[in-house]
């Protein structure tokens, strides 16, 4: 994280996979994530704060963001998008490989 954002596998290059779990985060968060180049961005960010929960986001499209299987709204901010979070609860956030082909590294 930098400051209260998340940024997951930042600089990382695309065709590599990466993968890391129970990362403490600033702002409140346990971040669990995967990048494989072909299935894409898996990410499970448990919320220990209850603060909105900020990711670092350049892709067109929204990732698909979950909580216990219903959709959470999330809000598009410059190159980021912010969904609200529960103490206790775990996020899934999910983005196919291609609708971040344009990117040189991962987020």
């Amino acid at each position: 994280s930098q400051g209260e954002l998340l940024r997951l596998f930042p600089r990382w290059p695309r065709e590599r996979r990466a993968a890391f779990r129970g990362l403490r985060a600033r702002g409140g968060f346990r971040v669990a994530a995967r990048w494989d180049p072909s299935e894409g961005l898996n990410a499970r960010i448990e919320s220990i704060a209850g603060r909105a929960c900020r990711v670092r986001w350049r892709a067109d499209a929204p990732p698909a963001v979950t909580c216990d299987g219903e959709a959470v709204p999330v809000e598009r901010g410059d190159g980021e998008i912010v969904f609200a979070t529960t103490t206790g609860a775990t996020y899934e956030l999910r983005a196919a490989a291609d609708t971040m082909q344009a990117w040189s590294h991962v987020c």
